[in-house]
């Protein structure tokens, strides 16, 4: 039974790996093109809106290619406009993008980096339908990417 699990497990990961190399939700790169491929869970290209439930496992994974030359230390902007209201993501907005996201930092200018942030949902995140904003900003501000999507936000 355990080798059963373990071999599910390791599929699940394979098919997660190959998703995130593809682009399955409706963007806008509010950037400079960086993007190359956005992956949410829950979203599918032939809908407006990313569905994403509480109190389930939910990824987000972005593929892009650096404008600049970074430092040390990168922010995760994730702003979500709320009825014409911008609230960051608790817990996710302001953190550091290079530490445990997959992004070795330094960056380097032309290379192809690929940003993921695995994440919940609490109680105290409304049932709505949101803008989402996702940014990496360098450490002067500046955007290293910016990618805009609807999410439909359910129980």
């Amino acid at each position: 039974m355990n080798r059963f699990l373990i071999v599910c497990m390791a599929l699940f990961c394979l098919a997660a790996a190959v998703q995130a190399d593809e682009t399955n939700v409706q963007y806008k790169d509010c950037g400079h093109n960086e993007i190359k491929s956005f992956f949410v869970t829950g979203g599918n290209p032939n809908q407006k809106s990313c569905v994403i439930h509480k109190h389930s496992k939910n990824q987000l994974r972005i593929s892009f290619v650096a404008n600049e030359n970074t430092g040390n230390k990168i922010n995760t902007r994730f702003i979500c406009n709320l009825g014409g209201i911008e609230l960051g993501w608790p817990g996710i907005d302001g953190t550091d993008a290079c530490q445990g996201h997959g992004l070795s930092c330094p960056l380097t200018k032309g290379q192809t980096y690929n940003y993921h942030l695995d994440f919940n949902l609490g109680d105290d995140v409304p049932t709505a339908n949101v803008t989402a904003t996702v940014r990496l900003e360098n450490g002067h501000g500046g955007d290293l990417l910016c990618g805009r999507m609807h999410i439909s936000l359910q129980n």
